[in-house]
């Protein structure tokens, strides 16, 4: 099983203070996808094991929260992508962010629609270049 992988920075009560945080799950020999905000809190500092819920702002923890959510409430990659639009307000960095923690995980079907990958246009930093990053990261 691939690790389920979570990048995100953090913003402390200090706007001076800031943090990367680098989180990687593997899931076969740490747990399931559900227990990935457990995993976070023995690591990391913060809620990461409450659920998401309303609006996401613009500080990092809660779109990383909103995206753990998605990922523990979806089964498919669909499925995590429609949660992640849900929550309505910086729900592209949401996305972002569970959608490619998802994609690393074996039990995570994935099932999204060729169009959304056929669409995407082909410049610098387009398709070519993402499928490049792909294979170069994951293969």
């Amino acid at each position: 099983m691939r690790p389920l992988t979570l990048h995100a920075s953090h913003s402390a009560e200090s706007p001076s203070h800031r943090r990367v945080i680098h989180v990687e799950f593997a899931a076969e020999e740490l747990g399931s996808r559900e227990e990935v905000g457990d995993f976070l809190v023995q690591h990391v500092d913060g809620q990461w094991n409450c659920p998401w819920s309303g609006k996401v702002g613009a500080k990092g923890w809660m779109s990383v929260r909103a995206a753990i959510t998605a990922v523990q409430e979806g089964v498919t990659l669909a499925e995590i992508l429609k949660r992640s639009i849900a929550f309505t307000g910086d729900v592209d960095t949401v996305a972002t962010i569970a959608l490619g923690a998802a994609a690393l995980s074996a039990e995570i079907e994935k099932d999204l629609p060729a169009i959304l990958f056929e669409g995407l246009e082909d410049g610098e930093f387009g398709r070519n270049h993402i499928l490049e990053l792909d294979r170069k990261l994951i293969h």
